[in-house]
């Protein structure tokens, strides 16, 4: 069996969306499958080597267009031009790039055609590809066209009901349709975008088979945050966080000199102010992202892993918060416990260190009780129930997905 994975991103890329592609791209040649894979080369760090080495493997990356301009065009031209295309004349990033990879792409040769790219985007593939059963598409970012969140484009309200038909359309054409967000789901079931029995929920998952047990810091207590704090407008933020930081070591003035506070991911100079307001310049690091392996280390290594989200993530479960279950570090949540990503926690049993998105006197509260459990060695997490969103749980559905049917 032959498939073709398309995916803006893909590992080594230090996007969150790279993952999983490509652990799915693993599961598969794992499973004797052929895969081929379709990306981009954006956000790859410096020197980078393709982690896949498979005889059964070819990766094609073809650079955005964007980026190819970007380069090209003086910098107010490009400015306004980009601002048109990358947020005002189309609702999604990845026209460009959809547009551009269309003719690359023989489906015919092909069992299995499986999408990881925005739903917008798909748009550009029903009016230049036949869409047929044998594709799968994979809504880990799922917008909703009736409802937008975090949505610049002016546009995209104007063509809500044409974007709209057009993805039931495909939808109505194509196989399964992966979701990893039940919220999601009952959206796209609501608006009718989808029939019921198409809607597959597969949540993120990380890799279980590849952490190997790092080694935990004993001079320093670590919390460490992987990712961005907040895209677009949305209103996630650091500025809780600091503030049940600053409380915490106010409240434990022993701590200060022993704790840390490392990102690692895209900063936001908007928040650089924060540290100061704070007076936390000598507890908090900011590095740039790191790939994969030195992420998992990183997150081993940590006595504290950082979760913040809000109302507006609420179709989007967070990718690194599964990875941090796999890393078996306890987590700092400020979660809305109204949430789906509170509910996974709650599930998994990992949600003991919990506060509200807006309650710091709680999260310094949680930060004490971890500090004062790494100080007398027995900052432990057991991730047993979080076993269900492992690659080892969740891989062997989507094979079964993969293998019910072949071309149509």
């Amino acid at each position: 069996m032959k498939v073709l994975i398309i995916s803006y991103f893909f590992i080594p890329s230090t996007s969150a969306n790279a993952k999983r592609p490509y652990y799915i791209a693993k599961g598969l040649l794992d499973a004797g499958w052929d895969v081929d894979v379709l990306s981009s080369d954006s956000l790859l760090p410096e020197n980078p080597n393709e982690l896949l080495d498979h005889p059964n493997f070819t990766i094609h990356r073809i650079k955005d267009p964007y980026f190819i301009l970007n380069d090209k065009i003086p910098t107010l031209f490009r400015k306004i031009m980009m601002m048109l295309v990358r947020g005002l004349l189309w609702p999604d990033p990845y026209l460009l790039w959809s547009l551009k990879i269309i003719r690359k792409i023989n489906t015919s040769q092909y069992d299995r055609i499986f999408v990881c790219i925005m739903p917008i985007s798909l748009i550009i593939f029903s009016l230049f590809k036949k869409v047929t059963s044998s594709w799968v598409f994979d809504y880990s970012e799922s917008y909703s066209p009736k409802r937008v969140v975090g949505r610049k484009s002016p546009l995209y309200y104007i063509m809500k009901p044409f974007l709209a038909h057009f993805q039931r359309r495909i939808l109505k054409k194509s196989g399964p349709v992966l979701f990893t967000s039940e919220v999601a789901i009952k959206d796209y079931l609501k608006y009718k975008l989808l029939d019921a029995n198409k809607a597959i929920s597969i949540p993120l998952f990380f890799n279980n088979l590849d952490y190997k047990g790092g080694i935990l810091s004993k001079n320093h207590f670590i919390i460490t945050y992987t990712g961005v704090f907040g895209i677009g407008r949305e209103k996630r933020s650091p500025l809780v966080f600091f503030q049940a930081l600053k409380l915490f070591l106010k409240e434990n003035p022993e701590a200060q000199k022993q704790t840390k506070f490392i990102f690692y991911g895209r900063w936001r100079e908007r928040d650089t102010p924060l540290i100061s307001k704070y007076k936390l310049e000598k507890i908090v690091q900011i590095n740039s992202a790191v790939p994969l392996v030195h992420y998992l280390k990183v997150l081993e290594s940590s006595a504290v892993l950082l979760l913040i989200t809000d109302e507006s993530d609420n179709m989007f479960v967070p990718s690194k918060m599964l990875d941090y279950f796999g890393a078996k570090r306890p987590i700092l949540a400020f979660v809305p416990s109204n949430s789906e990503t509170y509910s996974i926690l709650k599930n998994a049993k990992m949600n003991t260190f919990h506060a509200e998105p807006t309650d710091p006197e709680k999260g310094s509260k949680c930060l004490e009780d971890l500090w004062k459990k790494w100080k007398n060695g027995n900052l432990s997490c057991d991730n047993s129930q979080a076993n269900q969103w492992s690659f080892s749980f969740q891989m062997p559905k989507i094979l079964a997905i993969l293998n019910k049917k072949g071309k149509s």
